[in-house]
């Protein structure tokens, strides 16, 4: 593997870490784990990676933290510090959270300790939990301290693994806020979640990955609308059309617009010339709307808890 540390300059399009082709394969294994796999992560933006177990988010986290070293490809990076946020809790059970957060924050590099700690703290909301053992706090609690720890070395890129699992919905909305904000302070963030209306409610961006290969990659609106395959035309003087003869299914009705599945370009043409053949007239046409799951299932062929 090339590997280059680049300052931003060199990150084109402002990206604080870029991967180029990277290639992994695990010892003994008769398939790469990664398969040419090509990403970027920006300042200040949200980068959601989804892929089914095994699909190879953990190689490629594992690369991006340097834990891992790629067959080949390149890996281009200005960032000063990349913390990891595990799926898994990352503190001492037995310890306080007090505790927890001091022993780690001797662990981190930062300039002011002292002034991170309280920092996170605050980011965390955890000031009235500081004397509680930490295998007494909630779920959403426990998620909480494991963002905290994360925080403490002042990242410029946070890798975020399944943040929200198990949480209850009010942790849940504060973990999610709490990402949000710390994209606008400028953090790059690597959001991997099996939770899609997570990933399309906060990502900027999403990344589809499965059996090592990246599938696509685009904001979520890009992404939504290259995968959509229905149309739904606004039409006037339909009332004589017998859809039964329509080149394409109709798929649902409401008032004036008609949804169809279209996946080939020219299916939308032949409804065109067929509206217009039966004396039906073209107000509007426009992609439907799909959800992230469904262009999940449209690329990978299966659901994303599968």
């Amino acid at each position: 593997m090339d590997l280059v540390l680049a300052d931003r300059a060199r990150c084109n399009s402002n990206a604080i870490i870029r991967l180029n082709d990277i290639r992994y394969a695990y010892p003994g294994a008769s398939e790469n784990a990664l398969n040419g796999v090509s990403l970027a992560l920006h300042p200040g933006r949200i980068l959601g990676l989804l892929g089914p177990n095994g699909a190879g988010k953990s190689t490629l986290i594992s690369i991006i933290t340097g834990m891992r070293k790629a067959a080949s490809g390149e890996w281009y990076s200005s960032a000063k510090r990349v913390s990891l946020v595990p799926q898994d809790f990352a503190f001492y059970p037995s310890l306080t959270v007090a505790e927890n957060l001091k022993f780690f924050s001797r662990m981190t590099p930062t300039a002011a300790p002292a002034e991170s700690l309280a920092k996170v703290i605050d980011i965390a909301q955890l000031g009235a939990f500081l004397n509680k053992q930490a295998a007494q706090l909630s779920g959403g609690m426990k998620r909480r301290l494991n963002l905290a720890i994360g925080l403490l070395a002042e990242p410029d890129v946070l890798l975020l693994d399944e943040p929200t699992v198990g949480v209850d919905p009010q942790s849940r909305a504060y973990l999610l806020n709490a990402v949000r904000e710390l994209a606008a302070t400028g953090i790059s963030v690597l959001y991997t979640s099996h939770y899609m209306d997570e990933v399309q409610a906060i990502c900027d961006e999403v990344a589809i990955v499965d059996r090592g290969v990246l599938l696509a990659n685009g904001s979520v609106a890009e992404l939504l609308q290259q995968q959509s395959s229905e149309v739904v035309f606004t039409l006037s003087e339909f009332e004589q059309l017998d859809w039964s003869l329509a080149p394409t299914p109709l798929l649902a009705r409401e008032r004036d617009e008609f949804r169809f599945a279209c996946a080939q370009s020219n299916t939308i043409s032949e409804l065109c010339q067929w509206f217009t053949a039966q004396g039906a007239q073209i107000i509007a046409m426009r992609r439907g709307h799909q959800h992230l799951e469904q262009v999940f299932m449209q690329l990978t062929h299966h659901r994303l808890r599968d």
